[in-house]
């Protein structure tokens, strides 16, 4: 395992700038590994860059692939930019909700199965989460996720100096380099090589690093959250999403506890790039050595994997590690959820909380889902619609209300009467109504006045706190389409 130290960080530094002169603007750390201590472990590296995605890109990267070959220090595996066309998915996952058909995507499964385009781990970790009774997004999501290695495009050498890609399934459609790293998030994906002096020679170990082309002058391209970490349940990447979101009080209680499963974190990382060293034949010579390293990692009590099974192949052996990290940084994750929720200024994050723990784990039939589709549900998973649940929680919100007792209600008054939500709330872009406490005995009533971006709220009246539940009545019954 590699530790982080001062001299470390700077050959690591002065070789990359190095190699990277001239072919990228500036150059600069993100990530983890920015704010690590010193003697802490180290899994992997970000960097961003900005670059010109002029006509003389094309020969720069092709200058900057060579300089990885000359080099001592640096293996150049691939561009990673885009998504073959060819490989769409019958499905779209969002913060709050999905467009999903469980028919359509049995159809598709059984059309990609008889292209013969995915192996057969990846048929099994399909069926075991798509061909049963009952599903949950939980399900799709981690199928999407398992897919990426499909769908994502990698551009090589070979294909950096074409300066095009033809799509692996369908031959018709071709990728211009320079138009697609420009229009997707573009990340160049390497390994370093650290030498380092120990008692029996020179010790010889790899780094993978990510580094973010962006270009040069405009705003980055908004990574797309392909799954919601919360409908998953992984714990650790809950974790993760809080870090920048939480207030910087509880930055420092944060990082310590990041420390819990710093050990595990990056044996995992480790383990993630032995597999990719192997699919890509990257250091042919040093494998075994690389294997044995890795191997009595595995067997340090901080990696959590003792006893049990032996003989794990790579890939359960990740499945297992990923499954202790997440247990072992649950307890954090709820604590720092906790802590963001209580953010005054994070109504919207409550809302995809709610969504995702209180309704996005519960199994649902088949039969059900295929009602809910027939119904007009865009996702069966839920018995509302995001657009209609999002407008539900922000009026509860609004109207001092419980959020899931408040949409639980309108749900139920549309079973009742076999209908959608849509079909007997008027779903406002811009709520009208707010009401407030201005001390313990008091409430206001304001009503919210848009001027294009601008929102400007009047004062409508005060009342006695002994008057709220006929107030929230009446704000409830101006919803209804049939108020008249």
């Amino acid at each position: 395992m590699i530790i982080k130290t001062p001299y470390v960080h700077s050959k690591l530094q002065s070789d990359i700038f190095k190699i990277t002169k001239n072919i990228v603007n500036s150059l600069f750390l993100i990530g983890s590994y920015k704010f690590k201590p010193n003697r802490s472990f180290v899994s992997d590296i970000d960097y961003n860059s900005f670059v010109d995605y002029d006509d003389l890109f094309k020969a720069k990267l092709t200058t900057l692939i060579d300089n990885f070959k000359k080099s001592n220090n640096f293996i150049f595996i691939h561009i990673s930019s885009g998504s073959y066309k060819g490989f769409p998915m019958p499905w779209k996952i969002t913060d709050t909700g999905c467009e999903f058909n469980y028919d359509e995507t049995i159809s598709w499964y059984e059309d990609l199965k008889n292209k013969n385009i995915i192996d057969p781990e990846t048929k099994e970790f399909i069926d075991n989460r798509l061909i049963k009774d009952s599903l949950t997004i939980r399900d799709i999501i981690e199928i999407d996720a398992e897919l990426e290695k499909y769908f994502d495009i990698k551009w090589t050498e070979t294909d950096i100096i074409n300066g095009y890609k033809i799509d692996k399934y369908q031959s018709d459609i071709r990728y211009e380099l320079i138009d697609t790293l420009k229009n997707n998030v573009t990340i160049l994906k390497i390994l370093y090589k650290v030498e380092l002096k120990g008692y029996y020679g020179i010790n010889i170990d790899y780094i993978p690093i990510d580094i973010s082309l962006l270009e040069d002058g405009k705003p980055p391209i908004e990574r797309k959250q392909k799954c919601n970490a919360l409908y998953t349940e992984d714990w650790y990447k809950v974790f993760k999403s809080l870090k920048w979101k939480i207030k910087p009080e509880y930055k420092e209680n944060y990082l310590i506890a990041l420390l819990k499963i710093d050990y595990q974190n990056c044996l995992l990382n480790r383990l993630k790039m032995f597999k990719r060293i192997l699919n890509y034949n990257l250091i042919p010579t040093n494998v075994r050595l690389i294997a044995n390293k890795i191997y009595k990692e595995i067997q340090n009590p901080l990696s959590g994997i003792t006893g049990g099974e032996k003989n794990l192949s790579l890939s359960a052996l990740i499945t297992l590690l990923n499954k202790k990290i997440s247990t072992n940084i649950k307890d954090d994750a709820i604590y720092f959820q906790n802590k963001l929720k209580n953010q005054e200024d994070n109504i919207l994050k409550n809302m995809y909380f709610d969504r995702a723990f209180v309704f996005g784990n519960i199994p649902v039939s088949i039969q059900t889902m295929r009602e809910r589709t027939n119904k007009g549900i865009r996702c069966p998973f839920f018995e509302i619609d995001d657009i209609e649940y999002n407008f539900l929680y922000k009026i509860s919100i609004d109207f001092l209300f419980n959020p899931i007792k408040f949409i639980n209600c309108f749900i139920q008054n549309a079973n009742e009467n076999n209908l959608l939500i849509k079909d007997i709330v008027k779903i406002e872009e811009k709520p009208k109504f707010l009401l407030q406490f201005s001390d313990e005995n008091t409430i206001e009533l304001y009503k919210r006045n848009y001027d294009g971006n601008r929102i400007e709220f009047t004062k409508i009246k005060d009342f006695n706190k002994t008057h709220l539940k006929s107030i929230q009545q009446y704000l409830v019954i101006s919803l209804f389409k049939n108020n008249k």
